[in-house]
């Protein structure tokens, strides 16, 4: 005997399998998506200053002093452009206080991101713009001086950890060393647009350990 058409039992089905098809569909795309920001390794941490400049300017607008001066009238899209990538990279190198190694790649991409607005600001050539740029190479060489001070404190620790005499550990020497020396690098080019007292503190402070380390290294 054939079973009675039931509009209700008929209509249960429907979006039951509707559900389904839905629920495996975003479950798909869900998969897709995690493996894609996995491989490309897109943490929030980590993601460029330029990206955040993007939209933060749209959610928040940043405070004053992480703004151009005068970019409400301007209408050059090199100084706007240089005024998105400031605004997030100021804040960026004024959040990593003090700094500790989490802060590198964040610190390393702040400063991308002001050698990026550096140029099109020179490349502006105003006399807004170029006023603009002096204020931004500043902040490069503060940034600067915050890696310093991170491999620094690297390569204190390795330093300390490496001993003396007999028990002496050789690769706690060289890591030292390979820190100091990427302490030295980062040290010239901050000491060029940032003037502080502090530059010359850690500079003396380092070529203390450099010396010893050298010194140690080559006794072997």
């Amino acid at each position: 005997m054939r079973r009675r058409f039931n509009p209700k039992r008929y209509r249960r089905k429907r979006i039951a399998g509707t559900v389904l098809f839905v629920a495996v569909v975003f479950f798909v795309i869900a998969v897709i998506a995690y493996g894609a920001f996995k491989g490309k390794k897109l943490l929030v941490r980590r993601c460029r200053t330029v990206m955040r400049a993007d939209w933060r300017r749209f959610v928040a607008p940043p405070p004053r002093r992480y703004r151009l001066a005068g970019v409400e009238e301007e209408t050059s899209p090199n100084y706007r452009r240089a005024n998105d990538l400031v605004s997030a990279a100021f804040g960026a190198v004024d959040a990593a206080t003090p700094p500790s190694p989490e802060h590198i790649p964040i610190l390393r991409d702040a400063v991308a991101s002001l050698q990026e607005a550096y140029r099109l600001l020179k490349a502006e050539g105003t006399e807004r713009a170029t006023a603009a740029a002096r204020d931004v190479r500043r902040k490069i060489g503060e940034a600067q001086f915050k890696l310093a001070v991170i491999h620094f404190k690297l390569a204190l620790k390795a330093y300390q950890e490496a001993g003396l005499g007999a028990s002496e550990d050789q690769q706690k020497l060289r890591l030292a060393f390979s820190q100091l020396k990427e302490c030295r690098s980062l040290l010239l080019q901050a000491k060029k647009d940032y003037q502080n007292a502090s530059v010359g503190q850690l500079e003396r402070e380092m070529n203390q350990i450099l010396y010893d380390v050298q010194k140690r290294l080559s006794f072997r």
